[in-house]
C-alpha cells in the first residue's frame, strides 16, 4: 500500500504514504505550508484518505533515512503536479 493523492479542504493538501512494514505506514501530510508525518496503521490510513481525492502516485521509493524520503517524495510529487498542470494549460 503506497501512493499519493490531493484533495481541496480550505486549502490544496497532499498525503503520501507507503506501508513500510506489516500494517505500519509512513504518512505525509503537506497542508497550508506545514509537513507533518507519522506512523499509522493501514485501517487509519482508509480513515484519513478522503473518498474525493485524486491520486497522482502509485509507487513512491523507501530509504532508512526518513530525510532522503521526504526529499525524494516531495521531488516526485512536485514533478507529476507540474506536469499535470502544463497538460491543463
Amino acid at each position: 500500500m503506497q501512493g499519493a493523492c490531493v484533495f481541496r479542504y480550505d486549502y490544496p493538501v497532499l498525503i503520501m504514504y507507503k506501508e513500510i512494514e506489516k500494517n505500519r505506514v509512513l504518512f505525509i501530510i503537506y497542508a497550508n505550508n506545514t509537513l507533518k508525518y507519522n506512523y499509522i496503521t493501514c485501517k487509519q490510513l482508509t480513515n484519513l484518505i478522503p473518498v474525493d481525492s485524486i491520486h497522482i502516485l502509485t509507487k513512491l521509493p523507501y530509504y532508512n533515512e526518513l530525510h532522503l524520503t521526504l526529499r525524494f517524495w516531495k521531488i516526485m510529487a512536485y514533478n507529476k503536479l507540474k506536469n499535470k498542470i502544463n497538460l491543463i494549460l
